[in-house]
């Protein structure tokens, strides 16, 4: 009885490892072209199940498209009006659904644009960031939301937007 369900289990587990690894197959197959390049795989959990789902991120002329592999086997392509090559991919549960949300960060004009995956879009803050800054978006106050952070080598400082409002900057002296 023992091994019968460990035999079950062993089967459960192999059949979400494939679909997993067919997910993630049919995210690299779009050629990546020099005026189309794909951003590297980004994880999350874009549908709520709580597992982490395999994304990426491809801009695109008229937009950037999303291609998301549920870990659950299914696949979704999301489109948004924005996206260019420049952009940074920086995902993040921004309205606190404890969905990842797709955004991207635009360093030469500080924006953020955010598609939410419960539904909607936003540009979350503008001049947030200078080229040469890295986003780190995350959680920095602990209100279930992520913040909109920035590293900015140059100085060492570390600039914060908080989703509930207020800002912080911090330097290394």
């Amino acid at each position: 009885m023992g091994s019968d369900r460990r035999s079950s289990s062993v089967r459960a587990t192999s059949i979400a490892l494939i679909a997993l690894l067919a997910a993630l197959a049919s995210l690299v197959v779009l050629p990546a072209t020099a005026a189309h390049a794909t951003a590297p795989a980004r994880v999350g959990d874009y549908d709520g199940d709580g597992r982490t789902d395999p994304a990426y991120y491809r801009p695109g002329p008229n937009g950037g498209t999303w291609r998301v592999g549920y870990t659950g086997g299914t696949q979704v392509t999301l489109r948004t009006g924005w996206g260019e090559l420049r952009d940074e991919v920086v995902p993040g549960d921004y309205n606190g659904d404890a969905l990842t949300d797709i955004a991207v960060f635009r360093p030469w004009d500080g924006s953020w644009s955010v598609a939410y995956t419960g539904g909607g879009t936003a540009v979350l803050k503008t001049n947030w960031g200078i080229q040469g800054d890295l986003p780190v978006p995350g959680d920095y106050n602990g209100d279930g939301r992520d913040d909109m952070m920035v590293f900015r080598a140059s100085d060492g400082s570390w600039s914060v937007a908080y989703s509930s409002g207020g800002t912080a900057v911090l330097k290394n002296n």
